[in-house]
């Protein structure tokens, strides 16, 4: 399967791949770029090229939603503008569009396309809400193809000890720790709160890795909101296969 994105995928990648070479249900291959919007796979040595070198059975999109400030095909509208929307869904769908033309071309099954819901944008969050629910959401519907809801487990909807209105897109930079990160001790503050768990570093909001010690720009440290988000992916191509 074919792993596509931001610099989230980027630093998620070496994990996920981890938890989808366990399964034994597949091999997974990345093609990430930091700063990246979902138009700029679009060129013919791009997605139609990584698809022609691994033919695969999957493609999982992960793109947090640049905008005009990190990249131009977005066009100049600012994040969260009537003009990024509309340029976002028209992006979507011919995502889908061109998958589907070059598996026809290639004599291949159309792979199935996941896409992967954002978690919360702590300055803007009516943006990721829209993202993912008016663009990722409903082009998937609108294709037969799946989401799924990685960002949901970086956002307050994830506290099991509190149901936080509209948590879903309401940002934290910790959440009570889990079961699993208490086991590999992951569990970033064990004597705050009954122990919680660091979903991003202190420099940046949006970066899920710990530390900022990285080797391009992947993540080289166990981090909890890593493995929190790459858990969910593998989950969906887990049962999807």
């Amino acid at each position: 399967m074919l792993y596509v994105g931001d610099s989230i995928a980027t630093e998620t990648s070496s994990a996920l791949t981890y938890f989808i070479h366990r399964s034994g249900k597949a091999r997974l291959v990345s093609s990430t770029r930091s700063g990246a919007a979902l138009c700029d796979f679009l060129r013919p040595d791009r997605l139609p090229a990584l698809m022609a070198r691994t033919k695969p059975r999957l493609v999982l999109l992960q793109f947090w939603g640049h905008s005009s400030t990190t990249t131009g095909c977005t066009g100049s509208g600012g994040p969260g503008s009537e003009e990024y929307f509309t340029r976002y869904l028209s992006a979507a769908r011919q995502t889908a569009q061109q998958i589907g033309q070059e598996a026809k071309r290639l004599a291949i099954p159309r792979p199935r396309i996941v896409w992967i819901l954002q978690g919360p944008d702590r300055a803007r969050p009516d943006r990721v809400r829209r993202l993912n629910e008016k663009i990722y959401q409903t082009t998937a519907d609108e294709f037969g193809d799946l989401v799924s809801d990685a960002g949901h487990q970086v956002s307050l909807a994830a506290n099991v000890y509190e149901v936080v209105p509209n948590g879903r897109y309401r940002w934290t930079a910790y959440l009570p720790c889990d079961e699993t990160e208490r086991r590999y001790g992951l569990c970033s503050k064990p004597r705050t709160f009954g122990g919680v768990a660091q979903l991003h570093p202190d420099h940046d909001p949006r970066q899920l890795c710990s530390s900022t010690s990285t080797i391009l720009d992947r993540c080289t440290v166990s981090s909890p909101g890593v493995i929190r988000y790459t858990t969910v992916i593998a989950q969906t191509v887990i049962e999807t296969l």
